[in-house]
């Protein structure tokens, strides 16, 4: 069963679509939100009307500005099979914050099968709208299976466009979600029984998952209310448990994951600096035994992927520190944190890409690690926000 994400380009009035660049970064987004989905919903038929609002700009000022809304109306010369998003831009004014705005739509008669859809805790949508700020510096990644490629001073439009989807989808737009909103957190089963029992706390808004909250050893949530620069954030394990809260059947953790992790990694001691470690593929390895003696080998750590062959998948890169004295300590990092590195700490270099493993969370036969630091040397063991492959042991 494939979920299917569709857009409409005609209300694009500002040509913001008009790169075919643009439409595929979009249309990836909706790739990586459909392989997660295992719905098919009622297909609404062609040559029905649709009364769609579209966004404009009112009473701009130099305080600020409003939005207002207008009702167009679409005739569907084809069916919806499953969701259709009409996408489009609005330049907002200089200094906004907004990266995209975007939400689900529609009309029903009372006590219909669509008012059920629309308004039971099982949220079925079928069409929804999406503006993004023309005026942002978005990054329109020509490589989207790969994110060390953002620059740091632009956001990346794909993050930027599954955080808008996943709002069309339901997350803090629905009325399943609303309903299951008691004060500042949401109650949704499967939401708590991953944060350990607790409901999950949520922005004021209570639209998002709050600023800076994530479930243990995961990455930065898709769907709070902002994003870094520079970064790519992908669905987590926390946004695919909302969306069964609200009705969606997600696919199951996928046990060929495991298998997907192919690649062995095998683990050095750095005996000149006792308690300090390097974790490198077969071909380094080799290099290290023959020309490395002070790297003491203990064997196979993990299992990781050298490409990215799942949505899931994160990036992890390697620094070596460079300080004085410290020099053959290495340190691995995911993609949030590679991009803190990069900006705030000189003393690491970076060596470059290492390896692709899952945020925490996935399961699938995956099992986490974690990453520990040696507060003598002030040096690190293993790497946190990962999910591997395990076969001998663990720490």
């Amino acid at each position: 069963m494939t979920f299917n994400i569709e857009f409409d380009y005609r209300f694009d009035n500002q040509g913001f679509f008009s790169d075919p660049i643009r439409r595929n970064t979009l249309e990836q987004a909706a790739n990586i939100w459909e392989s997660r989905i295992n719905d098919d919903f009622t297909s609404i038929p062609a040559s029905e009307s649709l009364s769609v609002l579209i966004a404009y700009l009112t009473n701009v000022t130099s305080n600020g500005y409003s939005t207002a809304t207008t009702s167009q109306t679409v005739t569907l010369t084809q069916p919806i099979n499953d969701l259709l998003i009409f996408v489009y831009s609005l330049s907002l004014p200089s200094g906004s914050s907004i990266q995209g705005v975007g939400g689900p739509f529609g009309q029903w008669q009372v006590g219909s099968e669509r008012d059920n859809r629309y308004n039971s805790n099982n949220f079925e949508p079928w069409a929804g709208t999406i503006y993004f700020n023309y005026s942002s510096n978005f990054f329109f990644d020509t490589t989207p299976n790969t994110s060390n490629d953002i620059p740091s001073n632009q956001t990346d439009f794909l993050t930027i466009a599954l955080h808008e989807i996943g709002h069309v989808l339901g997350i803090g737009t629905s009325p399943a979600f609303q309903n299951q909103v008691t004060g500042q957190g949401f109650n949704g089963a499967i939401s708590r029984s991953l944060n350990g029992g607790q409901p999950i706390p949520l922005a004021p808004d209570l639209s998002h998952v709050r600023e800076g909250f994530t479930l243990a050893s995961a990455p930065e949530d898709l769907m709070d209310p902002s994003s870094l620069s520079g970064t790519r954030i992908l669905p987590t394990s926390l946004d695919l448990g909302i969306l069964q809260d609200i009705g969606y059947t997600i696919a199951p953790p996928d046990l060929s994951k495991k298998n997907q992790l192919t690649t062995p990694i095998i683990r050095f001691q750095n005996q000149d600096k006792p308690g300090t470690y390097l974790f490198a593929g077969e071909q380094e390895a080799a290099s290290i035994r023959q020309n490395n003696k002070n790297f003491k080998e203990e064997g196979f750590a993990f299992q990781v992927a050298v490409s990215k062959n799942d949505s899931l998948m994160q990036p992890f890169y390697r620094f070596q520190n460079t300080d004085r004295g410290r020099e053959g300590t290495y340190l691995f990092a995911g993609e949030q944190e590679s991009a803190s590195i990069r900006q705030n700490n000189k003393n690491f270099k970076e060596e470059g890409f290492a390896f692709y493993a899952y945020s925490a969370g996935v399961g699938g036969g995956t099992t986490e690690f974690a990453r520990f630091q040696n507060k003598s040397l002030l040096q690190y063991l293993r790497q946190t926000r990962g999910w591997f492959r395990q076969q001998e042991w663990d720490v």
